[in-house]
């Protein structure tokens, strides 16, 4: 009885041994007919069979189905020839999967806890790595569809490729051999997170992308809106901004934000730090003494510290219009408040008050050294034009109150003239 027992197990191992051999002799059979659909369906009529066990090789040959379904459609992309993207990324699809089973299919102990000898773990490694860079192309078609949703999807596919288990002794070296591309990854999902007004993910992805320089400004810009838009966190928004300003070397406008937040919440202490760090991190540098210069300037009313710090700018940058133009402003703006706060006893008011020789000289003193004040604006507001003769709205007004104060009237007028140009167009 019990050599019937043993010889009815053999027979029962023997039928299923067959039956797989079968599965995958016939498969290859199809492969070499060049029918890796069929063959692939053949396949796949054994994953559920509970008598299957040789589920390295059989999807291991499922994934070379898959692989030889999905090269006709990147033979169409590299030759720039139209190709059916859903092909492309289903059959892409199917060919990590299978070969992501058929590693762990060889990397899994079986019910004795024997771990099964692994036959085609070199295949399955080169083919998972191989599709690293295809991710990628799946998203570049997707997005050219239109298909944002499918576009991000499949560059987060790109993105998490080095966490597939048949990857893990190769993770490190892939994320560090294809770092400008998985940031450039980064930077299109971020993108495509703004388009759709989706911050969270614009958050989760922003930060990968700063490893290219080039990206990096776009990508502040975007982390901003998101913070703001999100979770209106104003630490965070300011904080943000600060790496922006030690991170960008072109980073005028994200200086001029900051300080818009403080002079907004009347935090004079927190801007002078930020000045005051920036210009230790960056002694030589134009940009720190531009925002000291703006701190004087807008929140401290300190004039002649603001024309110190924006002079300390313009010796790293004589051309830096916004330091030119800021120059110009502290002259302006000082006398402007001396003239509001009373200083000046006579001029501004009306002349039928200045009666007798000793009113006349004072007035004629006010004059002058109101006078002066515009002249000294006068030659950095027109720099500023020169530097930038497109950009009238920053250097027109200045300049006609200048030429006004100066009782240059043509040149007034011609100032007003465009700002009304400006105007219209606006």
């Amino acid at each position: 009885m019990k050599k019937f027992l043993a010889l009815t197990f053999l027979v029962t191992c023997s039928i299923a041994g067959w039956a797989q051999n079968s599965v995958i002799y016939k498969a290859q059979t199809l492969l070499e007919n060049n029918k890796p659909s069929e063959a692939l369906e053949v396949l796949k009529s054994s994953f559920d069979n509970p008598k299957t066990t040789k589920f390295g090789e059989i999807y291991n040959k499922a994934g070379l189905c898959a692989a030889q379904l999905f090269n006709p459609e990147l033979m169409k992309a590299a030759q720039n020839l139209p190709l059916d993207t859903t092909k492309f990324v289903n059959y892409l699809d199917e060919m990590v999967e299978y070969y992501t089973k058929s590693y762990q299919a060889e990397h899994t102990p079986n019910a004795k806890g024997k771990m099964p000898r692994a036959k085609f773990d070199a295949d399955n490694i080169k083919m998972i790595l191989g599709c690293n860079d295809y991710f990628f192309y799946a998203g570049v078609f997707l997005n050219s569809n239109n298909d944002k949703a499918g576009a991000y999807k499949y560059f987060g596919k790109h993105m998490d490729l080095p966490n597939n288990p048949a990857l893990a002794e190769k993770k490190d070296s892939l994320l560090q051999a294809k770092a400008e591309s998985y940031a450039t990854t980064a930077y299109y999902m971020t993108i495509l997170s703004y388009e759709q007004k989706n911050w969270e993910n614009v958050l989760k992805n922003a930060d990968r992308g700063f490893a290219i320089e080039k990206q990096k400004r776009d990508l502040y810009v975007m982390k901003l809106q998101a913070i703001m838009e999100s979770t209106k966190d104003t630490l965070a928004y300011v904080n943000c901004l600060k790496e922006a300003i030690h991170d960008i070397d072109d980073n005028i406008s994200f200086m001029e934000t900051l300080i818009s937040v403080y002079y907004q919440n009347n935090d004079v202490a927190a801007a002078e730090k930020t000045a005051a760090e920036l210009i230790e991190k960056r002694p030589n540098s134009k940009n720190g003494w531009y925002m000291k210069g703006c701190v004087d300037l807008n929140l401290k009313k300190d004039y002649p510290a603001a024309r110190t710090a924006f002079e300390e700018a313009l010796k790293y940058d004589p051309d830096f219009i916004e330091a030119n133009a800021n120059l110009a402003y502290a002259y302006m703006n000082e006398v402007v408040n001396k003239r509001q706060k009373g200083e000046y006893k006579y001029a501004g008011g009306s002349t039928s008050k200045v009666t007798g020789q000793k009113a006349v000289d004072q007035y004629n003193r006010e004059i002058k050294e109101i006078r002066s004040y515009y002249e000294k604006a006068l030659p950095l507001m027109e720099k500023v034009r020169s530097l930038a003769p497109d950009r009238s709205k920053i250097w027109a007004p200045a300049l006609q109150q200048i030429y006004f104060n100066l009782n240059r009237k043509q040149e007034a007028n011609q100032m007003d003239e465009i700002m009304s140009a400006n105007a219209r167009q606006s």
